[in-house]
């Protein structure tokens, strides 16, 4: 909140400010420019000054023509203007809030102007802020930019749909909220009528990226900002359910909070293609499409809302701060939809959230830290949205079962946190995450399945992942790991699918690595090995798919060229000295039947590599699109997997019919992930025969095509062998969250 001060020599003021645009922006802010009258360039991330100059209509005007409050021919100060600076995050929605407490902006003549720049002298039109009688409070300033130049500045209304209807709340000349003056605190009333600016961005930076956060200001244009920004960072007020006026009966108070929860996401819905929110009306909250009602765990006798489950409705909207009402909520799928802007905080109140499946939407944002503050969490899918930047250590030191990240825009190294993490599976998948696979990751005596898959990760692995006994799924492909695979790799007794095609590795394939109990398929293509074991020949084991294309193989088929294999094998990579494996590694060593060559010993035909063909069942490729709509909890004979016992989970919900499977289409995806059912790419040897059969998925009946086909990814070649999927392992979830292998 900033508190005017009369417009002298702008510089001079801002030089008083600076300290406070500092601290709200951060260490990110990479723009230099702090002056609201000089011109810059910014990118996302920057912070950027902007002015407010509040005074009567006519004093922004010279001969008719209106200037920046910049410009000395105004005479803003001798007119006793107001000035109040800020310097909101570039791209971010930001509620700029001035303290009128002890000033009244009818003294200084009512209006306000937003402005920035020099060159372009990019100033808004005079908004109106009180006419005497009523202060309007609720504002959106919207900044456009070309090139991370500003252009233009415009003030937007969006009418009075965000008046709270109650008596300190008026709807003044059918397009404001308003504040009856007289009321206001500093009239002696009780009424805040501090001035609240939402600001949006939108145009291009100076990287040419696309500035979005208008369009998700338009998506909340039905909320009071003085509501929706409490303690600004999206929490609710502690007397929101008290400022609806409900005309409604309920059976508890529990489900009068739900109500007022649904209804305000009802609101936040812009589109409902298969009309799942139709029967959104009404007290009777537990018969409402998508929302299963339990018996509260503190008292039997009452019916509470302890579930959502929208998979696959298709719907477009955001999630309203108000859902923190429904504090009986224990699973909530979201599954497939259209959903977008941040998860807000208000959902730390959903103290016993036990599955939170977000995944397959388009939430922005940093790492929603709301999930931080469940107790008794153990399913967190977040797979195919845009968050981005850092990923907190904190979620690995949680009691998880389930953590899903893949296909997001998260970058940073992983924390070294990752091996106190109790999950049995982790996907890091198509991500920027960078820096070594962290030396603790042989700590986490629980994991089944880790993928590391398309990153930005390099470095020599490890020599613990060797510990790793219980893995089935070890994936790290398309990486820029080098160096030689370590010996320890033999400690992997119970893993099933090892991938690491796609990287700079060198050095030879040992004997021990390819006789694993239970290995049944091996990709180490698009590398640079010069050496491979007898049985790690493709062909030479029926019972394990073997794929050694790419690499710098002597008397091998598909291999690379000795001008392209010699640019990495001549500049070997010293292990026990690299960063990210020093201490305890031993590298492998060849077996006495082929010894590792420098490089092949005769040219070798370099073939195009084979036309890209998806994996089927590749696990973090999958796409979250399977079924149209997800099945209901199951009953009480099918009881959902307890959390702690110092905190239960409501038993499955039963009071609501399932509601009716969907025929139409999927929704549509940014970027469509591979398809689900596309047939296998052919193999250099035979699919693999394993004594034991694969468990296949439920026999869950699929309405819905397979996803349309993905668009040709042009980073690191994919391996061209199959990816066999292995057997069930980990919890079964109540309600199927998008599957990640077969029978999860």
């Amino acid at each position: 909140m900033v508190k005017l001060a009369t417009l002298g020599k702008v510089t001079t003021t801002i030089m008083l400010l600076m300290v406070m645009v500092d601290v709200l922006v951060g260490a990110s802010d990479n723009n230099v420019v702090y002056s609201p009258c000089s011109d810059t360039e910014i990118s996302k991330g920057d912070g950027f000054t902007v002015g407010v100059a509040i005074s009567s209509k006519e004093a922004f005007f010279l001969d008719q023509i209106q200037l920046s409050p910049c410009d000395s021919r105004l005479g803003l100060a001798a007119k006793m203007a107001q000035l109040a600076l800020f310097r909101p995050k570039v791209d971010e929605i930001s509620l700029l809030s001035i303290d009128t407490s002890k000033f009244n902006p009818s003294e200084a003549g009512g209006h306000m102007v937003g402005f920035a720049g020099s060159k372009y002298a990019a100033r808004s039109y005079p908004a109106k802020v009180t006419d005497g009688s009523h202060t309007i409070t609720s504002f959106t300033l919207v900044m456009e930019f070309q090139r991370g130049v500003l252009q233009n500045l415009f003030w937007n209304n969006f009418g009075c749909d965000s008046c709270k209807g109650g008596s300190s709340s008026v709807c003044l000349n059918g397009t404001d909220c308003a504040v009856p003056t007289a009321k206001c605190k500093a009239n002696g009333g009780e009424a805040n009528c501090n001035i609240g600016i939402q600001v949006a961005f939108s145009g291009t930076d100076k990287n040419l990226e696309s500035l979005n956060s208008w369009y998700e200001v338009r998506n909340l244009r039905q909320y009071s900002l003085t509501d929706l920004y409490a303690n600004a960072n999206g929490d609710l007020p502690d007397d929101i359910e008290y400022e609806v006026d409900l005309k409604e009966t309920f059976a508890n108070n529990r489900l009068k909070r739900a109500y007022i929860a649904l209804q305000a996401w009802k609101k936040a819905v812009y589109s409902d293609p298969f009309n799942t929110t139709g029967n959104w009306h009404g007290p009777h909250v537990c018969g409402y499409t998508g929302v299963f009602c339990a018996p509260a765990l503190d008292d039997p006798s009452v019916a509470v809302v302890a579930g959502v489950d929208l998979n696959g409705a298709d719907i477009a909207g955001h999630l309203p701060v108000e859902l923190g009402l429904m504090t009986d909520v224990a699973m909530f799928h979201l599954n497939s939809n259209r959903f977008c802007g941040i998860i807000p905080k208000s959902l730390d109140r959903l103290k016993l959230m036990y599955e939170f499946d977000a995944s397959n939407n388009r939430f922005v944002g940093p790492f929603p830290s709301v999930v931080l503050s469940w107790p008794a969490v153990k399913f967190i899918d977040l797979r195919f949205n845009d968050f981005e930047g850092q990923v907190p250590p904190q979620l690995f030191k949680k009691d998880l079962d389930a953590i899903f990240l893949n296909n997001n825009r998260f970058t940073s190294t992983i924390p070294e946190s990752l091996g106190e993490s109790s999950a049995s599976v982790v996907t890091f998948a198509h991500n920027k995450f960078n820096g070594c696979v962290p030396k603790s990751i042989g700590n986490m005596k629980n994991l089944n399945e880790i993928i590391f898959k398309d990153n930005r990760l390099g470095g020599c692995f490890p020599s613990e992942i060797g510990k790793l006994a219980n893995v089935n799924v070890f994936d790290a492909s398309m990486n820029s790991f080098t160096g030689v695979l370590p010996q320890s790799f033999v400690g992997l007794t119970g893993v099933e699918e090892i991938d690491i095609s796609g990287n700079k590795l060198t050095g030879f394939v040992p004997e021990n690595i390819c006789k694993l109990p239970k290995l049944v398929n091996l990709t180490y293509a698009y590398n640079y090995f010069n050496g491979q074991g007898d049985s790690c020949v493709p062909g030479s084991q029926k019972e394990i798919a073997l794929d050694d294309t790419r690499n710098c193989l002597p008397d091998r088929p598909k291999q690379r060229s000795a001008k392209e294999c010699a640019v990495v094998i001549s500049r070997p990579v010293d292990c026990s000295k690299d960063k990210c494996a020093s201490g305890g590694y031993s590298p492998s060593t060849p077996s006495k039947s082929k010894q590792p060559s420098p490089v092949p010993s005769r040219p070798v035909h370099n073939p195009q590599p084979p036309k890209e063909s998806p994996k089927p069942n590749d696990p973090s490729d999958q796409s979250p699109v399977k079924f149209k709509r997800s099945p209901p909890p199951p009953q009480p004979h099918h009881p959902v997997v307890s959390p702690p016992s110092h905190i239960q989970s409501p038993p499955p919900p039963v009071y609501s019919p399932p509601p009716p499977p969907i025929h139409s289409p999927p929704p549509p995806v940014h970027s469509p992930p591979p398809p689900v059912h596309s047939p296998p790419p052919p193999v250099l040897s035979p699919p693999p025969q394993s004594s034991t059969p694969i468990q296949s998925p439920p026999q869950t009946p699929v309405n819905s095509p397979p996803p349309r086909t993905p668009t040709q990814t042009t980073e690191a070649p994919p391996p061209s062998d199959e990816f066999i999927i292995p057997p069930f392992v980990g919890h079964q979830y109540a309600s199927p969250p998008p599957p990640m292998f077969p029978g999860y």
